[in-house]
């Protein structure tokens, strides 16, 4: 199993190869989440002045640990 997290100045849904995985943050910390190894679509949702905004990012998540996970940048405008 690999582990990421995808932060962001805002809070957001994440979607994992198209399935809903929850919200990026736990109280004000990042959710941790987990996926098999290999090349995945991270899709970062949130709303922006009542429009929902999508941003995807298409990469290879390998040889992480629940301590050490992937971080993954989303920049959303404020």
């Amino acid at each position: 199993m690999e582990y990421f997290t995808a932060t962001s100045l805002r809070r957001g849904r994440i979607y994992l190869d198209g399935n809903y995985l929850g919200e990026n943050r736990e109280g004000e910390l990042p959710r941790v989440f987990c996926c098999p190894p290999g090349l995945h679509d991270i899709c970062f949702e949130f709303l922006n002045h009542g429009a929902w905004h999508r941003h995807t990012r298409r990469l290879r998540i390998a040889g992480t640990t629940r301590i050490l996970p992937l971080d993954i940048p989303f920049i959303c405008a404020l």
